[in-house]
């Protein structure tokens, strides 16, 4: 996280893995520019993309807290597990857990 007490949203973003990416999911909110106040929950949402596979081939989900950019050598996504063990059957949002301000970092996204 930025040394505010505000995280943003590419932290978020980040933290979905790479298999659900290739799974066509659209991330709704937090939306491309939200600011997340540190320390408070907040909610994750997500809808199908006209790229297969549907959501509605879909079983289960991992989301993983993770913090960077689009360069490799500045992402990392070891910083914390968000939801383990989500089912795509219980709904297109998740309530994750509130973060810590620094837990991210001082980097550019962090």
């Amino acid at each position: 996280m930025r040394p505010s007490t505000t995280p943003t949203l590419p932290l978020l973003l980040a933290c979905l893995f790479a298999h659900l990416v290739r799974a066509a999911i659209q991330i709704t909110s937090p939306a491309p520019g939200d600011t997340l106040a540190a320390a408070s929950p907040f909610t994750i949402t997500w809808t199908d993309s006209p790229t297969p596979p549907s959501l509605a081939s879909l079983t289960n989900y991992v989301i993983n807290l993770c913090a960077g950019g689009n360069d490799a050598a500045a992402f990392v996504c070891s910083l914390g597990l968000l939801k383990a063990d989500g089912a795509f059957a219980d709904g297109n949002s998740v309530a994750a857990p509130a973060i810590a301000p620094g837990v991210g970092g001082g980097g550019v996204n962090a």
